[in-house]
């Protein structure tokens, strides 16, 4: 655009014209005016011929002016960015200068967040601080203000000397100023941070890293003091030293020493022994139980004792009370055992720590624990121990020296006596027992068994051999483990009876797992050893720890006991009568005859009025998680307040003599439920409101199986068989069906209490005395609601459980929130159990387990309001199972491989 002039020269004059010509030529000027002026409003004032330094402002909104060659258009910003305005982050009159002070430079001071580098907006937060520079943050897309490493002005190198709090790891900040010798960086969620610790939590100060072989401690290194390493040396000479520094084998080269001429096995006496030669070369060397067993070229084998290696090292001014963890420690000078607390010797020794309960607990007085130091004197070592039981150290006992190491053992008890049962009827007291094995450690006997005496009193338990009227004194082994010995006595019931076996040369053993009628059991599960055969754990202590494992020999045809034959806690088959009283009970071999194992039985005759049922003693448990152990712990009596009997638990408080559990599947006849050996199938397709009504038509006490008792017969499986896999312990499913169940009831009458097959077969499992526990009809249990996944339970038909409703419903409605939710599920094998006291088998996890491994049964679960079924049924195969959870039915839904089964409580 040139510059503005008379585009249109208006000239008018009176003589050239008139009036009204003047006016239309006004008009006619009007709309070019109105064009002129809103190109000078608009900045459009085009650019056809433009001027230097002109401005004009586009269609998009940008604004240009004309520089001063007057050959381009330079963009100055844009009209929609509100050019000009302070409040929106642009430049102000005050931002543009130039300091006299600094030469006249042109500046620029940006405050806010305003401007772009690279087309990517800045985004400074707060201000700048000391070493931040302006960087891209992807995430923000953005440049942003951060610390940045410190360039060295001379080198161009990063510092890496952080002071302060300064830096990350893993994401996290450091937060510390300053680190002392020793101290280590450990992060702690608490502080947000890594913080500057002593190092308490790595090796050191009483952390040690410990090598392993064979079981046995060989090397330790705890920061500061650390042992060789010695398995063998390959020498000319003999190997120099004490025992806990020289190698266990000693190999002597040839004369050439190209090759081995000799191997010397080191001695409890510090001496080397020759165990191999040229004659007689070795071909094969193993090491079990602290024995080395050789074989040589001559295919002759030989065993050898061999010294415990030492453990870890016992440091300067240790208190032996805080040694606690199971394992083996050694001090090896005497200055330092003269500096401990709580050491009953001031020469060097070595301590074995044992722990009877709770391996892996943090110490309290709850665990019990057992040390034994053996003085380390090659000419008289001598042995000492003492125990931890209820938060109180005994004192140190001395036990051993050499004469008593190679002679008889005149100052440890006996082991108990096993698999305790009395039965007292009428006048007569029957006792069963089997008596303790002699105690072997290292080939060295530590205890023989000489003799067991039965003591008894009145009122109480007999205190020792001399409180009570001695019953009897047997010499011969087990004499009485299979068939009792009987004792007349008047009022038997108030009579205690106890044994006290004697050690040969030795005392009589006072163990409370002495005492008839009393007896103690416990467990652990490892829940993360996936192989269901060995996970399951005994525990020193219980009486449990000495038997050997029970199971079903398919291949014999026939049930080993292990030491769990004729022990107290087993149930009894009998007929009960409606009224909830003991007919007579049952031969358990044969139950179509009475005890007698002569008189026939009525276990088939549907008009008896009765029904052929498992008495059960009362079974207190406990039940704990510790770590990543899951410990259960079964009693005769309520041991301490941990324990409880919900099957026999009354509403007062108190606690019933027995519960019964049916011998056979629930079979309905004219409306009411049996548990009677009827030849038949059993029956199924009922609803749980049916199922009750049948069952509660007995009379009173009678019902359906109750979550209680089922959840007691799991645990108990656990302890019994120590395995995971019942159907492996004691019989698979005994048939295989997917439309009818297969097996008639009875066909196992004369199996005994334990019995099963590898494959389906007409005669059926047996569990403790009952049939097909698991894997031919599902069996629906009162006290079970699964409500959208979530475990509500009642575990008494009164309220003492701290339920709010009597009686069992079928609505969860009073029941007790267990907390526990069951994970959803569609024949999913279970991993993991609860662990909750209340539903203590209720599965929680179930990924990563098999129909081999872990619990090996499988678990359904849906919302809604379901109620359990348990065992599984003919069309279930490997899922089936004691731990089989079946909770996705309806109760008022049936079907043809569900039922239930009888029960009876008189409370």
């Amino acid at each position: 655009m040139s510059k503005w002039s008379a585009k249109f020269p208006f000239d008018f004059s009176p003589r050239r014209g008139t009036i009204h010509e003047l006016g239309q030529c006004y008009v006619d000027e009007i709309e070019r005016i109105y064009e002129l002026l809103n190109d000078l409003r608009t900045n459009n004032a085009g650019d056809d011929d433009p001027e230097p330094f002109q401005i004009k402002i586009d269609d998009t909104g940008k604004i240009y002016i004309r520089n001063a060659d007057n050959d381009e258009w330079l963009l100055l910003g844009s009209a929609a960015k509100y050019f000009g305005l302070k409040e929106a982050g642009f430049l102000t009159k005050a931002d543009i200068n130039f300091p006299e002070e600094e030469g006249g430079a042109f500046g620029i001071d940006i405050t806010g967040n305003a401007g772009k580098i690279a087309n990517t907006a800045i985004e400074v937060t707060g201000s700048f601080a000391d070493n931040q520079a302006l960087v891209y943050d992807a995430n923000k897309q953005k440049l942003t203000n951060k610390l940045v490493p410190i360039v060295n002005s001379e080198t161009g190198a990063i510092s890496c000397d952080t002071t302060g709090n300064a830096g990350k790891v893993a994401g996290k900040p450091i937060i510390t100023e300053s680190l002392d010798d020793g101290e280590v960086l450990v992060f702690r969620a608490s502080q947000g941070g890594f913080v500057n610790e002593p190092k308490s939590n790595a090796i050191g100060s009483g952390k040690s890293l410990v090598i392993y072989f064979d079981g046995r401690t060989i090397a330790d290194y705890n920061g500061t003091i650390y042992r060789d390493l010695h398995i063998m040396q390959f020498t000319a000479t003999q190997p120099d030293g004490v025992t806990v520094t020289k190698p266990l084998l000693w190999l002597k080269p040839t004369t050439d020493g190209e090759s081995i001429a000799e191997i010397y096995l080191l001695q409890e006496n510090n001496s080397y022994k020759l165990i191999s030669s040229p004659e007689d070369s070795i071909t094969e060397v193993s090491f079990s139980n602290d024995e080395l067993t050789v074989k040589n070229a001559k295919g002759e084998e030989e065993s050898y004792k061999i010294k415990r290696l030492a453990g870890n090292s016992v440091t300067a001014s240790t208190d032996l009370n805080t040694l606690t963890l199971e394992g083996r420690y050694q001090c090896s000078e005497s200055s330092v055992a003269q500096g401990l607390t709580n050491c009953p010797v001031s020469e060097p020794f070595f301590l074995d720590v044992y722990r009877n309960n709770k391996p892996d607990a943090t110490f309290d007085n709850t665990v019990q624990v057992k040390q034994v130091i053996t003085t380390a004197n090659a000419s008289e070592p001598a042995v000492y121990v003492r125990t931890h039981i209820n938060g109180t150290w005994s004192a140190w006992k001395e036990l051993a020296n050499t004469t008593w190491i190679n002679s008889n053992v005149s100052s440890i008890a006996t082991n108990p006596v096993k698999a305790r049962k009395i039965e007292k009827e009428g006048s007569t007291v029957k006792l069963w027992w089997s008596d303790p094995d002699d105690s072997i450690v290292d080939g060295s006997v530590l205890t023989q068994w000489e003799k067991t005496v039965i003591v008894k009193k009145q009122g109480s338990y007999p205190e020792n051999v001399d409180d009570g009227t001695i019953v009897v004194a047997v010499t011969e082994r087990n004499k009485y483990a299979d068939e009792p010995y009987s004792d007349t006595q008047a009022s038997p019931a108030n009579w205690y009876y106890r044994a006290f076996p004697k050690a040969k040369n030795g005392p009589y053993s006072d163990n409370e797992l002495n005492r008839f009628g009393f007896w103690h059991y416990a467990i652990y599960v490892d829940t993360t050893d996936p192989d269901e055969e060995t996970c399951v754990h005994k525990i020193g202590g219980f009486d449990n720890y000495f038997f050997d494992r029970p199971y079903m020999d398919f291949d014999a045809d026939s049930f080993y006991w292990g030491g769990w034959k004729n022990v107290q806690m087993l149930p009894k088959p009998c007929m009960l009568k409606a009224d909830g009283s003991v007919d007579y009970y049952l031969d358990p071999d044969d139950y179509t005859k009475k005890a007698d194992g002569v008189t026939a039985s009525d276990v088939t005759d549907l008009e008896y009025n009765g029904n052929a049922m498992m008495e059960w003693c009362p079974v207190f448990t406990k039940v704990e998680k510790v770590g990543t152990r899951l410990y259960m712990y079964f009693c005769s009596e309520k041991y301490d307040d941990d324990y409880e009997c919900y099957s026999c638990k009354k509403s007062d408080g108190e606690y019933g003599d027995h519960f019964y559990m049916p011998i056979y599947e629930g079979y309905v006849s004219s409306g009411k439920m049996r548990s009677m050996s009827t030849g038949t199938k059993p029956t199924a397709s009922t609803t749980a409101e049916n199922e009750a009504t049948y069952a509660t038509a007995n009379g009173t006490g009678w019902n359906t199986t109750v979550w209680a008792d089922e959840q007691l017969l799991q645990m108990l499986g656990i302890l019994f068989f120590e395995r995971l896999n019942m159907q492996v312990a004691c019989g698979y499913n005994p048939g295989s069906s997917s439309s009818a169940l297969t097996n008639n009831i009875g066909t196992a009458n004369a199996k005994g209490m334990f019995y099963g097959h590898q494959s389906t077969n007409a005669v059926n499992t047996k569990y403790f005395g009952m049939e097909n526990w698991w894997g031919h009809r599902w069996r629906r249990p009162n006290g079970l609601m699964c409500i959208n996944r979530r475990v509500w339970v009642k575990l008494t038909n009164s309220t003492v459980d701290g339920s709010t409703v009597t009686g069992y419903n079928r609505t969860g409605n009073g029941y007790i929130d267990t907390g526990v939710d069951v994970p959803s599920a569609s024949e999913s094998y279970i991993k993991e159990i609860s662990g909750n006291e209340k539903c203590v088998t209720a599965p929680v996890t179930v990924s990563g387990a098999s129909s081999t491994t872990y619990y090996c049964d499988a678990a359904w679960s849906a919302t809604g309001t379901t109620q359990l079924f348990l065992g599984g049924g003919v069309a279930d195969g490997a899922s089936a199972g004691l731990f089989a959870f079946h909770a996705i039915i309806a109760p008022s839904a049936s079907y043809w491989d569900s039922g239930a089964s009888l029960s009876y409580k008189s409370f």
